[in-house]
């Protein structure tokens, strides 16, 4: 009855979602940099991790990123710097 072969999937290795997670919030910190101003979007080191801050009209958003990643938001426009609100 069943397959002695299963279908192949298209899911990716957590390793990789995490990646592409990671690469996204930096790409929309700097959209949202460029859009409304450097003073809304950002990225600072805590504990060994970067973490990416945006301002947005719902409140503030921040995603720590695998240290791997950290050449990306120094090369990309958020500027290294801390909110100036707290989350």
């Amino acid at each position: 009855m069943g397959a002695d072969n299963p279908p192949p999937t298209d899911e990716k290795p957590l390793d990789e979602v995490y990646h592409d997670r990671n690469l996204l919030a930096i790409a929309f910190a700097r959209a949202i940099r460029l859009t409304w101003g450097p003073n809304t979007a950002g990225w600072y080191w805590h504990d060994g991790w970067p973490v990416v801050w945006v301002d947005t009209p719902t409140g503030q958003k921040s995603w720590h990123v695998t240290p791997d990643l950290e050449d990306v938001p120094e090369r990309s426009s958020p500027h290294q710097s801390r909110p100036t609100r707290s989350a």
